[in-house]
């Protein structure tokens, strides 16, 4: 371990950019290559390459590497001709699979307000696979107006699960794109056209549920998740009395299926 000025070290490792640096926390090097936020008028304390473990440090400093910040990691490795990236993997319990390996790619090819989303919102393999699929460029619009719409997690790989799903089958990406910026009507409106029916008759059951007499302090509404729909009911019970007449009322109620 020695001290070093910051001119006398370089910035190869740029994954950890998105963080703010840590108060109080010294500037850390991998020998010459810094590897922690550089911090104005602090040195830096560099670590001996030859007895310093990469993969460890690594997982040491950033327990919680995002896969946007796993893809400039592998990029920066690289650049140093060090091929110790699938030992940082298995840090983090992660196989250098096909799909780790093309998603990484695609991440460092995407827009860069795309990767901060994704870096944010800490997506997954799985969340991220419809873009596996070989799609247009001008695909790059459905990610930034997944920007725009401000999508959580789970509303952004619905929408790219089902934006992929109608592009593949040749519906023009201008009837893919939506004219709101809402993340919540775009992916209603991608629903509406993927599965027409489903929306129709989604519609036509929530009406009813709606309308239907539900016992008092009974709250019911029609709800689909994925391709499974129901009903979903809510009650508060301060006894088992009280739970036992709830469950009798909503047995003398009529089916919602039933017509």
């Amino acid at each position: 371990m020695k001290v070093r000025l910051t001119k006398e070290c370089d910035r190869v490792f740029d994954f950890f950019s998105r963080r703010q640096p840590k108060a109080g926390f010294p500037v850390l090097a991998w020998g010459a290559h810094i590897i922690t936020q550089v911090q104005d008028g602090k040195d830096v304390v560099s670590l001996n390459p030859q007895t310093t473990n990469l993969p460890q440090l690594i997982f040491d400093l950033y327990p919680d590497l995002s896969l946007v910040e796993l893809a400039n990691l592998e990029e920066n490795l690289r650049a140093l001709d060090l091929d110790t990236f699938p030992k940082v993997l298995e840090k983090y319990n992660l196989n250098h699979s096909e799909n780790l390996s093309l998603t990484l790619d695609i991440l460092r090819g995407a827009p860069e307000d795309f990767r901060s989303w994704a870096h944010e919102r800490r997506v997954s393999v799985r969340d991220l696979a419809p873009l596996r699929c070989e799609v247009s460029k001008e695909f790059v619009f459905v990610l930034e107006q997944i920007v725009r719409s401000r999508a959580t997690r789970q509303q952004g790989a619905q929408i790219l699960e089902i934006a992929v799903e109608l592009h593949l089958n040749d519906t023009p990406l201008s009837e893919v794109m939506s004219l709101s910026d809402s993340a919540e009507i775009w992916l209603a409106y991608l629903k509406k056209i993927r599965y027409p029916l489903s929306t129709s008759a989604d519609r036509e059951m929530q009406n009813k549920v709606k309308s239907m007499p539900w016992p008092n302090h009974v709250e019911a509404e029609w709800q689909r998740r994925g391709d499974q729909a129901g009903v979903q009911i809510r009650f508060f019970a301060q006894s088992e009395t009280e739970l036992n007449r709830h469950l009798e009322n909503l047995r003398n109620m009529k089916s919602p299926w039933t017509n």
